[in-house]
């Protein structure tokens, strides 16, 4: 059997270093030192498809955790027509992320609901500051992007007639990426 693909995008170097970011996962002593797609494989074999996915979130790197959000929440149609806009308002972040567009897309999905509200909130929470403009940087935990991603991961797949279907989906465009195969 060929050796599992290494995550090239994710630059932890042992599972123990993402799984103690979950606070409800216990992680056994002899797993912490695992490669962290060895761990996270493991959970889906088992199929704890939802600590998959937050570990997963968590382990890619924030812009790559909002991407491989807004491709999920799109795959499971899981935006309203109202959402429209502010899906293409991740798209344009997506492209050129910068602190204007970052908080246009989040004034757009805000008032979104479900899977587009959890991936505005991944997105504002990517990175910059996250008080008002014009007052003193407050800058997001890390984790809360990682949060939101998953959020809108775990809220779209329940979103769809077999939600099982697609976080398997979910989790396999989500190991694309982080390979550095998309």
């Amino acid at each position: 059997m060929p050796p599992a693909p290494r995550w090239n995008r994710v630059k932890w170097t042992e599972a123990g270093q993402i799984a103690g970011m979950l606070d409800d996962v216990f992680i056994a002593d002899a797993d912490r030192g695992l490669p962290p797609r060895d761990w996270w494989a493991a959970r889906v074999a088992t199929g704890d498809l939802s600590i998959a996915v937050r570990y997963l979130a968590l382990a890619l790197p924030r812009h790559e955790a909002v991407a491989w959000a807004a491709g999920t929440v799109e795959r499971c149609g899981a935006a309203t027509a109202d959402a429209r806009e502010a899906l293409d308002a991740v798209a344009r972040w997506l492209q050129a992320p910068d602190d204007m567009l970052r908080r246009a897309a989040w004034a757009r999905c805000e008032p979104a609901a479900g899977p587009v509200r959890f991936l505005g909130a991944a997105l504002f929470f990517s990175g910059g500051s996250i008080a008002p403009e014009g007052l003193e940087p407050v800058h997001p935990d890390p984790a809360l992007c990682a949060t939101g991603a998953a959020g809108a991961i775990l809220a779209a797949a329940h979103r769809t007639p077999d939600p099982a279907a697609a976080l398997a989906a979910a989790l396999e465009a989500g190991d694309r990426l982080a390979n550095g195969d998309t």
